[in-house]
């Protein structure tokens, strides 16, 4: 007995060695691998908790610029003194990712807000690593390997939408647009999504309303019916926007949703951010995914390959 917990500790430590060592390899490597990282780490059916723990810092605990580039590229992008525009911006920002790193800020009118600034370099560097994958994906596909999966189609995908995640103009767009259609349906209250002040907004800059939650995996404190309540409302709103509106947010990872407290309600409301990765679906993709979702759930396989 004591000898196999003397071996599981030392496997913890190896592991926890190991997890730490991917994490700084893809800190190293950037670009896209950054975003494959940011996938692993939501792969608990794959991988054990001390390798998404880690990895999971890629969503909101990168490298980040100091606030003297932040109020460089403020001042550049908006084409006013940064000093005229904000009375403060916090000098360590809230999170800083994959594309851009996010300061609290307040607006010259003592509005407080939310500053999301992108990386220099980042877009060509991920669009580079596109590429390449690509490239190595069209090889695979080319050989008798069998990797159980379609690899090239996934790599496609990417390639068509993270463009669209350095378009911060667009993003602030379809924040706008899903936050309409919440309100329309009557998820607003619960779904809530940061106003965008379009007049600060360009392609390399997003001003938004901020928001004052905690980690939405902090819900995990709740109560059992507490929570059931809490993830249904969330599925609905997800359904809302894919079956009703068929425009929706593509990535809910944890780092992109807050716990809220919602004064009128009493109630958490969850904060949804970064509208970077929205998809448009047509009406047929729309019918399609609601077929396939019905066959999943009656485990029909035949139905599932013919959607």
């Amino acid at each position: 007995q004591g000898r196999e917990e003397e071996a599981d500790l030392v496997w913890e430590e190896r592991h926890a060695a190991g997890a730490e060592e991917i994490f700084q390899m893809l800190v190293d490597l950037k670009g896209f691998y950054l975003k494959l990282g940011q996938i692993l780490a939501t792969k608990t059916d794959m991988l054990g908790p001390v390798y998404t723990s880690s990895l999971g810092r890629l969503h909101d605990q990168m490298p980040f610029e100091s606030v003297e580039h932040v109020r460089r590229m403020l001042s550049k992008h908006l084409k006013q003194p940064s000093e005229k525009l904000f009375k403060w911006v916090d000098a360590l920002p809230l999170a800083s990712a994959t594309i851009a790193q996010v300061h609290k800020a307040q607006l010259a009118n003592g509005e407080t807000v939310v500053v999301k600034v992108q990386h220099q370099g980042v877009e060509r560097m991920m669009r580079s690593d596109l590429r390449n994958m690509r490239l190595f994906s069209e090889l695979l596909e080319a050989s008798p390997l069998d990797l159980g999966f379609d690899v090239l189609s996934l790599i496609r995908e990417y390639q068509a939408i993270v463009p669209f995640e350095f378009d911060f103009e667009r993003e602030g767009c379809m924040q706008t647009l899903v936050k309409q259609h919440l309100v329309e349906t009557g998820y607003g209250p619960f779904l809530v999504i940061p106003r965008v002040m379009t007049h600060l907004t360009t392609k390399h800059i997003l001003v938004m309303e901020h928001l004052d939650g905690v980690p939405i995996l902090d819900v995990a404190q709740m109560g059992e019916l507490d929570k059931v309540e809490f993830m249904t409302k969330l599925i609905r709103s997800f359904g809302v926007m894919i079956l009703r509106d068929g425009v929706f947010h593509t990535d809910p990872h944890p780092g992109n949703l807050l716990a809220l407290n919602n004064h009128e309600t009493g109630q958490t409301a969850v904060g949804l951010l970064d509208f970077g990765q929205v998809k448009e679906l047509t009406v047929e993709a729309q019918e399609n995914y609601a077929k396939l979702v019905i066959a999943m759930a009656d485990r029909n396989a035949v139905q599932v390959r013919s959607v």
